[in-house]
């Protein structure tokens, strides 16, 4: 019995965790009914909004339609109207052509064979295609067509025939064989296709251009006069000759110019005379020229040329070479060397200090000055400057400097482009230059063999 009831109690145990999971679940049922009908009472509030708008935009549309009706019905109305008005204007214009009919023309009765048109003879017995009606002032007349080939209506109302038939003389099968609309030939083309004569446009044009040849003709022969022998030309006014004036000679004056001349007029004191510049690309002069200003490429003068300058056509470009002989001791003669190729110490370890002059062209601009060297030892040295003397006051400013420069290669080459105070001027200055040479142990470690200046100058005569 205990064990039963010990089963019992087990059994009663689950019962009532079964009772309370199953109350857990009807709460989650009830809760999610809830949901749904709150969700189903949201969706029907919606879908009766949406009804209303529905009902209220149609109320609008059946409106606006039932306006659109009447609109309509008053405008067919309207067409109505004015189709009665225009049957009545029809009528009315119907029954004035009856009138004028009857009034005008005494027509009472409209059918075709009436007794009105019969008694003109005119009815559809009678009448044919083409047939004419003229009024002779009382009564319509009928004028019959003219069926017959080659008749024609004269201004009586009458018909008659063409003389010859109707046929003509001038057949085209003879006059116009091409088929073109125009006759082959006639005399006045001279049996010439058209072509061969001018065109009126062109015509006119060579007899403008023929009357201004006439006038300019007309001008030339007024420059000549004719004495019954020779024609003589008058040049008293201006006379433009674009090509060539060709003759053996030409008489001016009591002077005879001749082909062998070229700008010469016979006689000492005939001359050539212009207010222009005058160009040659070379000139040879015989026999002197006297000028202020003369600039040319190249010329030959023979017996000599007085100018106030002459003048480059372009910049020309001077050497200036300063040699060992042009070189001058400052100080102690024994303590240099010179030779053919080159300055230096004549002692091992002393420095020789020498200076040469220079004569550049004046008014020359110097653009370049380069020393030749020769060093073998990095310890031995040597020192180039260029010096403009001031004749008034004696001071001297250093226009150029240059050292010995590398010693690999042992020749070399140093070089000065940035010259202070570039331009000559002899007029108030000298020129020259100054050169240490300062060896390590030899005196032959470094040595100075020449001096080129680069001067541009314009005239050849500064």
């Amino acid at each position: 019995m205990n064990t039963s009831t010990s089963t019992l109690r087990t059994d009663l145990g689950t019962a009532e965790t079964d009772i309370t999971n199953l109350e857990t679940s009807t709460s989650t049922i009830e809760g999610n009914l809830n949901s749904e009908i709150s969700t189903r009472i949201s969706e029907d509030n919606l879908i009766s909004d949406a009804t209303g708008q529905i009902r209220t935009d149609f109320e609008a549309y059946d409106s606006t339609l039932n306006t659109s009706t009447s609109t309509l019905r008053t405008d067919l109305e309207t067409a109505e109207l004015a189709i009665t008005n225009l049957e009545t204007s029809t009528a009315t214009l119907q029954s004035n052509i009856d009138g004028l009919n009857i009034v005008y023309l005494g027509i009472t009765d409209t059918a075709v064979d009436s007794s009105l048109w019969k008694t003109m003879d005119i009815d559809t017995t009678t009448l044919a295609v083409n047939d004419l009606l003229r009024f002779d002032g009382s009564n319509l007349v009928r004028v019959a067509s003219g069926t017959v080939a080659n008749t024609f209506l004269k201004q009586d109302f009458t018909w008659d025939t063409l003389a010859g038939g109707g046929a003509g003389d001038m057949l085209k099968a003879v006059y116009d064989t091409g088929e073109d609309g125009t006759v082959d030939d006639s005399e006045a083309l001279g049996g010439e296709a058209g072509s061969y004569y001018a065109i009126k446009a062109d015509v006119i044009s060579s007899t403008d251009t023929l009357g201004t040849d006439i006038t300019n003709l007309e001008t030339l022969c007024s420059y000549f006069s004719y004495d019954g022998v020779n024609y003589e030309l008058d040049i008293s006014t201006d006379i433009n000759i674009a090509g060539e004036a060709t003759a053996s000679s030409f008489t001016i004056g009591a002077n005879t110019l001749e082909t062998s001349e070229f700008g010469y007029l016979d006689g000492v004191n005939q001359s050539v005379g212009t207010g222009d510049d005058v160009t040659h690309k070379n000139v040879d002069i015989t026999y002197g020229m006297t000028t202020s200003t003369i600039t040319a490429d190249s010329g030959i003068i023979t017996n000599g040329l007085t100018v106030g300058s002459i003048t480059y056509s372009a910049v020309q470009t001077t050497y200036i070479t300063i040699s060992p002989a042009d070189w001058l001791p400052v100080s102690d003669v024994g303590l240099w060397r010179v030779s053919k190729q080159e300055i230096g110490s004549s002692h091992a370890t002393t420095a020789a200090v020498v200076y040469a002059p220079v004569h550049m062209p004046n008014g020359s601009t110097i653009t370049d000055v380069t020393a030749y060297w020769y060093r073998d030892d990095a310890l031995a040295a040597g020192s180039l400057n260029m010096f403009v003397n001031n004749l008034a006051d004696h001071t001297q400013t250093t226009m150029s400097a240059n050292d010995s420069g590398v010693i690999s290669p042992t020749y070399h080459t140093t070089q000065d482009i940035t010259i202070t105070s570039a331009t000559v001027n002899n007029a108030t200055s000298t020129y020259s230059f100054g050169c240490t040479i300062d060896p390590n142990d030899n005196n032959s470690d470094v040595a100075l063999q020449s001096v080129v200046i680069t001067c541009e100058t314009t005239s050849p005569l500064d």
